[in-house]
């Protein structure tokens, strides 16, 4: 026969392993309602970069048609079409910016709301309207605003290929192959086939830090909306706990996370820096790293385990194993896997671009079918699935 004691001790790890398992379930719900976002957010800068991508190689094979007919106006043909290039560049990402401002609000209010129930669940007190209003200042739509208007103020300029502004590339191809053509060393079928691979293999691409850092537009904007969804929902959730006198936050873990992340995620910190470390002796500001996925959550009871033990984190990754003669494990076989579908997708927009200029795209058809073959053996030796939404190009 157990004591009272003993009973509610029962009792409140029974509690601790429902509201375990709720935080689990909302967690699972959340990371799918982000991953239909970024499957639609990924579909809108696709359709965007390929409109680009077609527009581009339809005026290099019109720049290289005329420039065999009539080689002495060359020049003159060449700045027509970069002013079209410019003017359609300027009036496509006017068009995406808006939709991608429009779906992070709409992300926003959605985080928004979600995080006031789980403050609400937590603390059993009910959220009057006057918090929800005091807290609406957060704003990833104005940010993401801001930074569309940073790089995107020089219309085609922005836009970079490799080491090229779009239209200098897009000048550089041109010339080469009206000399090839001209010159009788290749045909236009050719020249444009040479130049569609190398505009497909670079891609469009956004210059998004000084650095020099650049991503392709769907991986931009996807990051773009996750960015948008763990600030927001961050800040609202710093807010709400300052409000309410809570210090303790806990982050979550993910496998296979940056080696220099790995040491603190599953951990807590605390804002005063009296229970636990502060959050930049925890972390010395690398929760702000470029494309960091951690999320840190309020601790409402510091008496509550944490949401990770040691021995998860110690057994989190992916476990060493061989692909191709090479060994891979944690991190290095994420990164190589992001190649592999970075390679999957340059090759989608060179098919696409060859059928639609009328070219031929067998060889290209068939690296394709070796790459996905590729990708598919080594997730599953890797024990991950086949991430389709990241293999989309529109």
């Amino acid at each position: 026969m157990l004591s009272e004691e003993e009973q509610r001790e029962q009792e409140r790890k029974k509690r601790q392993e429902e509201r375990k398992q709720e935080r689990l379930q909302k967690q699972i719900e959340k990371r799918r309602k982000l991953e239909e976002r970024e499957r639609k957010s990924v579909k809108r800068a696709s359709v965007f970069e390929l409109g680009m991508m077609i527009f581009v190689s339809n005026k290099i094979r019109e720049v290289l048609e005329k420039s065999t007919e009539e080689n002495a106006k060359f020049n003159e043909i060449l700045a027509k079409s970069l002013v079209d290039l410019r003017k359609f560049t300027k009036k496509e990402s006017k068009s995406l910016k808006k939709d991608v401002i429009k779906e992070s609000k709409k992300d926003f209010e959605e985080n928004k709301n979600g995080t006031l129930e789980l403050i609400q669940e937590a603390t059993k007190k009910k959220m009057d309207g006057s918090l929800a209003e005091h807290i609406a200042y957060v704003n990833p739509q104005k940010d993401t605003a801001k930074r569309w208007k940073k790089y995107i103020k020089t219309s085609a300029n922005t836009y970079a290929i490799g080491k090229d502004k779009l239209p200098v590339f897009f000048t550089k191809v041109v010339q080469e192959e009206v000399k090839n053509v001209v010159g009788g060393k290749s045909t236009t079928d050719d020249s444009c086939r040479k130049a569609i691979s190398k505009l497909a293999n670079s891609g469009v691409k956004i210059v998004e830090y000084d650095t020099g850092v650049k991503r392709n537009v769907d991986v931009w904007v996807r990051q773009q909306m996750q960015y948008a969804e763990k600030e927001s929902s961050q800040e609202i959730n710093n807010k709400c706990a300052k409000d309410m006198g809570v210090t303790v936050f806990e982050f979550d873990a993910h496998a296979n996370a940056r080696p220099t992340h790995k040491k603190w995620q599953g951990k807590r910190y605390d804002t005063q820096g009296k229970l636990y470390p502060s959050l930049f002796q925890l972390t010395h500001g690398e929760e702000k790293d470029y494309g960091c996925r951690h999320f840190a959550q309020p601790v409402w009871d510091v008496d509550m385990p944490y949401a990770y033990t040691k021995e998860q984190l110690k057994n989190i990754d992916t476990k060493p194993f061989t692909f191709q003669g090479k060994k891979y494990e944690g991190y290095e076989a994420r990164q190589y896997q992001r190649e592999l579908e970075r390679n999957i997708r340059a090759l989608k927009r060179e098919v696409i671009l060859l059928d639609n200029q009328g070219l031929g795209s067998t060889e290209a058809k068939i690296k394709l079918k070796h790459a996905n073959a590729t990708y598919k053996a080594f997730s599953s030796e890797m024990g991950d699935r086949v991430h389709n939404d990241r293999l989309r190009i529109g």
